[in-house]
């Protein structure tokens, strides 16, 4: 047995490792505490809440029922230790879920490439410790890195010895338990090689691989950037009636986009490239000219709110989901 020196550091964690004991085998019942190491209930509150010092009886008696070293119980910390081993555990379910072998895409941008707009393939593999590791295909392109993992996003910080690559992509939430199985998000490139300095544009994350050649349009129309803008309600109106003067068969006709357009806040409604296709398609050649002059020359943005940034909505991210289930409907992720 060794001797014990009562310091003041020394008691003051006894002390809290009585008050963890009696949280964790106890569920903080003094009374039920003190009967089951056979002292009186008032004793045992000095001990917690006093300068009372513990005898050394007490102490082996509790390490026993409790199963902790001696040595443990008077020199260490047992409370923050357990709650590092309850982080680990937690970060360890963490990462195991997105622990495996990706597949990501993204367009080839290179300004000076042949193969500029073609899509590029890349490997990302992740550890149970959060390791990722990312390798570009068809090149000697090699990153490394961790992952950080939020409520809300996934984010990875990859290296290599002249480039950085950032990914960021939604986490799919609590709610669902199966293993990660991919999502668009976006990647920012930085290298002093080529005009990349820096860049930023949509990624495919998949747990299954995708041949390019077979998949290429589904690829390229969730990597394409969304160039469409919100215009208000009203003044979309006012361009149909008073610009153009057009007839009330094409009026009405062009009325369908309000009711029809399912994304819109403050009065606007989303003009995309569908959107246009149809006006174009009710409008004769001059008509179409004079509307599309009129949106570019108008900059109030109580008006018109043009792309302001790359942005991957949650419909998206819920479509490749749904692609990927769908077309690779044997993958042991979506178990």
């Amino acid at each position: 047995m060794f001797d014990v020196q009562w310091e003041e550091e020394l008691l003051c964690n006894v002390k809290r490792n009585i008050i963890w004991t009696l949280e964790k085998n106890y569920n903080n019942n003094q009374t039920l505490m003190a009967k089951d190491l056979n002292i009186k209930t008032n004793t045992l509150y000095t001990y917690i809440n006093t300068d009372t010092k513990p005898s050394l009886t007490f102490i082996c008696k509790l390490c026993s029922r409790a199963n902790i070293e001696l040595e443990a119980f008077i020199y260490e910390d047992l409370g923050n230790i357990d709650k590092k081993i309850k982080n680990k555990e937690i970060i360890k379910q963490i990462y195991n879920r997105f622990k495996g072998t990706y597949y990501t895409y993204f367009f080839v941008i290179d300004s000076n490439s042949l193969k500029e707009g073609l899509v590029q393939e890349a490997i990302l593999q992740i550890s149970e410790k959060g390791v990722a590791n990312f390798e570009i295909l068809h090149s000697n392109k090699v990153f490394s890195g961790g992952l950080i993992v939020s409520d809300e996003i996934v984010y990875f910080d990859l290296k290599s010895a002249k480039e950085k690559i950032n990914i960021t992509v939604k986490n799919p939430g609590k709610n669902i338990r199966e293993k990660y199985l991919g999502g668009v998000g976006i990647t920012n490139i930085s290298s002093p090689e080529d005009n990349r300095i820096p860049s930023a544009q949509k990624i495919v994350i998949s747990a299954e691989r995708i041949p390019i050649d077979k998949y290429f349009i589904a690829l390229s129309e969730f990597l394409s950037i969304d160039m469409s803008f919100k215009i208000r309600k009203k003044f979309l109106l006012e361009i149909f009636s008073e610009k153009l003067n057009i007839s009330s068969e094409k009026y009405e006709k062009l009325k369908v986009l309000l009711q029809n357009n399912k994304i819109s806040d403050e009065g606007k409604v989303k003009i995309g490239e569908k959107q246009l296709n149809f006006i174009q398609w009710v409008l004769d050649k001059e008509e179409f000219t004079i509307f599309k002059s009129t949106i570019e020359e108008s900059h109030d943005p109580k008006d018109i709110v043009r792309p302001n940034g790359i942005k991957v909505n949650l419909e998206e991210d819920k479509m490749l989901y749904r692609f990927i289930k769908n077309e690779f409907s044997f993958c042991n992720h979506c178990e």
